[in-house]
């Protein structure tokens, strides 16, 4: 089980289906981001990772290539940002897996929740995303947990 959660936060690290709450505006996530590890903190940090993201005001897509554990490994997302869930099917180790997933702007702060069921093993994750006043630092802290074991990290990715 253990191997699974490094895959398991680095997938749902990408998640998100924001609600719009206000005619304010929030962060734009979208561009090339690449993974500062120097800058990343806890037990599942990648050796690298990118992310593409294009966001546009109905629908995010986040393309991410991550490498841990000697393994790449990328995964595709779309997500709807009317405030409906969304459901990406993965792919991991031969089985596939629903992650279901819902988002709320906290401020400039957007907290994505998500949750799927690993044969029996229940999986909840949450991500915060957030960028720094120069939008040129993405940061996502996560906590996780699945079949009793917990994980927090922070991963900071740099805009390429």
């Amino acid at each position: 089980m253990r191997r699974f959660v490094p895959w398991i936060l680095a997938l749902t690290t990408a998640a998100a289906a924001p609600r719009v709450h206000s005619a304010r505006a929030h962060p734009d996530f979208s561009g090339a981001w690449t993974l500062d590890v120097s800058k990343s903190e806890g037990p599942m940090v990648p050796t690298s990772a990118t992310l593409k993201v294009t966001q546009t005001e109905k629908s995010m897509v986040v393309e991410r290539t991550t490498t841990a554990m000697g393994m790449t490994r990328t995964a595709n997302n779309t997500y709807a940002l009317d405030g409906s869930p969304s459901k990406n099917t993965v792919n991991a180790n031969g089985t596939s897996v629903d992650f279901n997933s819902t988002a709320e702007w906290n401020e400039n702060v957007l907290v994505i929740k998500t949750t799927a069921d690993f044969g029996g093993n229940a999986f909840a994750g949450t991500e915060r995303y957030s960028l720094s006043d120069d939008k040129k630092t993405l940061t996502i802290a996560s906590e996780a947990s699945i079949g009793g074991q917990s994980v927090a990290g922070k991963q900071t990715f740099v805009k390429q």
